[in-house]
């Protein structure tokens, strides 16, 4: 029995190293894994996949345009509308006195106007399907179905959003017409029957200046024209103003897209590509370096790494942290403007913030931002500040002292900020691949751009749509009134023919005053233009988008000549009508 027992006992040493050297090939075998197979994975709702979030991002813009476009022409429309019952109940003053001294109360006589403006709605709301359905839908569905991979869809409205916005616009324009001719029905019938009260009989306080002395009898004239004949020139105003703010807002909406893309490459981004390392530390970091230097290309190395944001919605996003490992060649590449206008100096401790998330999450300096690892590890910062940035995504920089003091560990380089500078890609790569460490060159430039493209590919259709409807404006509300002032002033007109002044003297008896409310409606056109740009521009923002709202120059310029062209082309047709005129017709009058 002893010897079966020390026999037992060499057995089991024997069996014991045996299980200590399997768990030493175990951990060996384990840690050679590791290194091939490591990775991080968390469970991501639907609301935070990529895929669902660009849906979403090209749904809102949609929904933006929507709202962008309908407040602009519901603002143009309520003037226009005004503007012209206006001048229908003056001219039409005789008439609404006999009716009310036959006995017609007012609420009678304001319901035929009332009837009138309903009738033209319900006209309008037809006409509007059609050109919903053959234009803008014609247009934009297309576009949309370009950015995102769906199926065709039925058209986007549908009676009962047809029946609200039909009730709406009913409202409004019943609202116009009845603050229109309110001023009207208080006078008596009297009163009314005697016709348009003469502003010409009191004298105007430019009358007693020297300037007006000076003047011709003809130019003294033509200014009277425009003081006195207020409805006329508010219509004029108002047909301008709404056809220029209409160009100038489309031209923003395009421009100021594309402007965003190029100041985050000049202003912000001293660089346009990246290389990306196949591991994190210094000597891969140098070794790619040193190839880029060889062909005459400089570089910068940073820590990136993205992590999730949580938003005001309970949403995640995704965000690049960026961590620079070399502060003096960080500066050259990488320019933090803060958005308050002061030095940014990442070196003094809390995360600097792209611009997108105080504008649309209403963060402030000083506030706490969460910042989530694919683990579910989360990180607290303090908001150092904000920072101009225009990308379609989300960038936070922060220095390497906070880094390693939140995350335990010291930033090692694992990509290379590079400005190829018009250098060959192709030929870099291919200089690039023999270089320890390197795993590819992307061209951050070209990819931001295509994001880019997507919206700007929207917002031409945009400008297409505003051109077009700008056009329509001008031709209906401008030509309109142009013509009806040459009928207006008719006799005037053939009197001063009679009298012997040419029909080029008649004509700019009608130009002058035109040719001066239309620069007066195109400058205050390219203020409404450039307010109503910057909103639209702000209500298209996606959550992680920040755009460059300021005024464009070249949208003024564009609408400043498109509306001169507008209203000159309708000008010239209704001129045509006065060398047509019979002086025999004076006495029909």
């Amino acid at each position: 029995k002893t010897k079966e027992l020390e026999e037992g006992k060499a057995t089991l040493s024997d069996k014991t190293k045996e299980l200590e050297e399997g768990k030493v090939q175990f951990e060996d075998a384990k840690s050679q894994f590791d290194k091939l197979v490591s990775y991080e994975w968390v469970i991501m709702p639907r609301q935070d996949n990529g895929s669902v979030q660009g849906v979403s991002m090209v749904a809102g813009i949609m929904d933006s345009v929507k709202w962008a476009m309908a407040s602009l022409f519901i603002l143009v429309g309520l003037f226009v509308c005004y503007s012209a019952i206006s001048r229908l109940v003056h001219e039409q003053i005789i008439q609404i006195g006999t009716k009310r001294a036959l006995g017609f109360h007012a609420n009678e006589v304001s319901a035929m106007y009332l009837s009138f403006s309903g009738l033209a709605v319900a006209i309008g709301l037809v006409a509007s399907v059609a050109l919903a359905i053959l234009l803008v839908q014609g247009i934009m569905n297309p576009t949309a179905m370009n950015q995102v991979s769906i199926p065709p869809f039925d058209p986007y409205f549908g009676p009962i959003d047809l029946a609200v916005v039909g009730a709406v616009e009913l409202i409004l324009i019943l609202l116009a017409t009845r603050f229109a001719i309110s001023s009207l029905l208080k006078r008596n019938a009297v009163d009314l029957l005697r016709g348009e009260s003469t502003a010409n009989v009191k004298e105007h306080w430019y009358e007693r200046t020297r300037v007006w002395q000076k003047m011709s009898l003809f130019s003294q004239t033509v200014v009277n024209n425009c003081v006195n004949d207020k409805r006329r020139v508010i219509g004029t105003l108002v047909g301008v103003i709404g056809c220029t703010a209409l160009i100038v807002t489309a031209v923003t909406l395009s421009g100021n897209l594309t402007r965003s893309l190029d100041s985050q490459y000049s202003k912000v981004y001293n660089y346009d590509s990246i290389a990306y390392l196949s591991e994190d530390s210094y000597e891969a970091a140098g070794s790619v370096a040193l190839a880029l230097y060889n062909r005459g290309i400089a570089s910068a190395p940073v820590f990136e790494r993205k992590m999730q944001v949580r938003q005001d919605d309970g949403t995640r996003s995704l965000t690049t942290l960026v961590v620079p490992t070399n502060d003096d060649s960080f500066n050259k590449f990488y320019h933090i403007h803060s958005t308050s206008g002061g030095e940014a100096k990442i070196e003094n401790g809390g995360l600097w913030v792209s611009a997108a998330y105080a504008e649309h999450q209403g963060a402030e300096v000083g506030d706490e931002i969460m910042l989530t690892e694919f683990s579910g590890k989360a990180h607290k910062f303090r908001i150092a500040g904000f920072f101009d940035y225009y990308l379609l995504r989300q960038e936070f920089v922060l220095s390497q002292r906070e880094y390693r003091e939140a995350f335990g560990e010291k930033p090692m380089p694992n990509a290379l900020l590079v400005n190829l500078d018009g250098a060959d890609m192709s030929r870099t790569r291919e200089a690039l691949a023999g270089a320890e460490g390197y795993n590819s060159l992307v061209d951050d430039k070209e990819n931001a751009a295509y994001a880019f493209n997507q919206m700007t590919g929207i917002m031409n259709k945009v400008v297409i749509i505003y051109l077009v409807l700008s056009g329509l404006m001008a031709l209906m509300v401008l030509l309109n009134l142009y013509v009806m002032f040459v009928q207006e002033k008719k006799r005037e007109l053939i009197v001063l023919m009679i009298c012997g002044f040419s029909t080029d003297a008649a004509q700019a008896y009608i130009y002058r005053d035109s040719i001066l409310l239309t620069i007066i409606g195109i400058i205050l056109g390219i203020v409404l233009g450039a307010v109503m740009g910057a909103v639209s521009l702000f209500a298209l923002e996606p959550s992680m988008g920040y755009f460059i709202k300021g005024f464009n120059v070249t949208a003024a310029v564009v609408g400043a000549v498109g509306a001169a062209a507008f209203s000159a082309g309708v000008l010239i047709y209704a001129l045509r009508l006065i060398p047509r005129f019979n002086l025999t017709d004076i006495n029909r009058f």
